[in-house]
């Protein structure tokens, strides 16, 4: 699948013509152009065709197995997880996704109108961010060590939004087992450190966090799929985004753009 499934989603964006800059007589023309904001997020900006044909050589070609990114080094075995249709993503997926997007919005904090950060699988420190510059924290959360949801933390209205791409098969007491110990502990870490005191609330509760589940989101039709969903919950949500056109019609679309963005790029753009 190399072209992206049509919806009434569209959105226009700047293009800076490369040939420019080899015309003096059009570069102050250009540096107009470079100098406009970035522009919003698009979950549906095309795949470039350098990237994936890049990617899918690559694929196919018996040398080079392993490439490096920020994160870690990546093999073609998990690209290979990433890319193909109803594959089961590993911690590492989503680990990688979730540091692109801290990363994301350290260094573009006047794209976000959100305070947030997310956590990797292993709660890695890589690109944290100071506990006061946080309102909303984005975890993974692996339920029975067989499915994906997400953990949307809301650190001043002390509750835990659950968002489960598979709600007809996952009860709310299996979810509840998963994410009570995160409900129970986080009162106790945020009063430890004083995180309320500098929002100007003194007072000390360790009450347990309300666990929400939310209803009519986006849900995936293949098995294998929670793990792209729960990227895609995050990446929409952190940009307050709609979740209309996050459908599990364009799960393969979105695996394929992330694999050869990642490949081409070592980076997520938005």
């Amino acid at each position: 699948m190399t072209k992206e499934l049509k919806d009434d989603y569209s959105i226009d964006d700047p293009v800076i013509d490369i040939a420019k800059l080899f015309d003096p007589t059009k570069r102050k023309k250009l540096r107009k152009e470079i100098e406009k904001p970035l522009t919003s997020f698009d979950p549906l900006h095309p795949i470039s065709e350098e990237a994936l044909e890049s990617f899918q050589k690559w694929m196919s070609d018996d040398q080079g197995s392993t490439i490096d990114i920020d994160y870690m080094h990546i093999d073609k075995k998990w690209f290979q997880s990433l890319s193909n249709h109803g594959s089961w993503l590993a911690d590492t997926h989503i680990d990688v996704a979730f540091f692109f997007f801290r990363k994301r919005r350290i260094e573009n904090p006047h794209l976000f109108s959100q305070k947030f950060t997310t956590v990797d699988t292993m709660f890695w420190p890589l690109y944290s961010v100071k506990w006061p510059d946080v309102d909303i924290v984005y975890v993974p959360i692996n339920v029975r060590a067989s499915h994906w949801v997400l953990g949307v933390v809301h650190l001043h209205r002390r509750i835990i939004y659950v968002y489960d791409s598979l709600m007809g098969i996952n009860n709310n007491a299996r979810l509840q087992v998963a994410i009570k110990p995160l409900a129970k502990l986080l009162p106790h870490i945020l009063n430890a450190i004083a995180y309320y005191g500098f929002h100007g609330d003194t007072k000390v509760n360790y009450q347990e966090w309300e666990i929400e589940r939310l209803q009519d989101i986006p849900q995936q039709e293949n098995d294998g799929d929670c793990g792209m969903f729960v990227i895609k919950y995050a990446e929409y949500l952190m940009h307050n985004h709609p979740l209309k056109s996050l459908t599990s019609a364009r799960m393969d679309w979105f695996r394929e753009k992330m694999a050869a963005e990642l490949f081409y790029m070592k980076y997520l753009p938005m």
